[in-house]
């Protein structure tokens, strides 16, 4: 999912990003408030993002049932979106590079919950 507002005026960024892969990716735009209203309880969400809250993702037992929210690559996620979540971790860094793009900072989360809940 794809939260937010005015998708009309991202989709020329979003098609630009996405390259050739974009008739290939279905995508689903939604509201903030629709998406959590809609949201299973079942389900825990965990920001990728760094912040003064956020854990190190290597250190942090994460939920079996997740919903992971990641913020663009500029501006993160809004503080009020934040709010809402059970979980803040961020990816550590090394050398002088201090975030990475977040389709690899998703790769990476995926494959840290994978670890934990199925190869314990």
């Amino acid at each position: 999912y794809i939260l937010g507002e005015n998708f009309q005026l991202r989709m020329s960024a979003i098609k630009r990003t996405a390259g050739l892969s974009f008739a290939n990716v279905n995508l689903h735009f939604i509201s903030p408030e629709h998406f959590f209203g809609e949201m299973d309880s079942e389900y825990q969400l965990v920001a990728i993002e760094t912040s003064e809250k956020s854990t190190n993702i290597f250190a942090t037992q994460l939920p079996e049932k997740i919903i992971l929210l990641l913020g663009n690559e500029r501006n993160g996620l809004p503080e009020k979106i934040l709010e809402k979540c059970q979980y803040q971790v961020h990816i550590p860094m090394t050398g002088k590079c201090k975030s990475m793009n977040v389709s690899h900072a998703l790769s990476v989360a995926l494959f840290e919950w994978q670890r934990q809940v199925f190869f314990r």
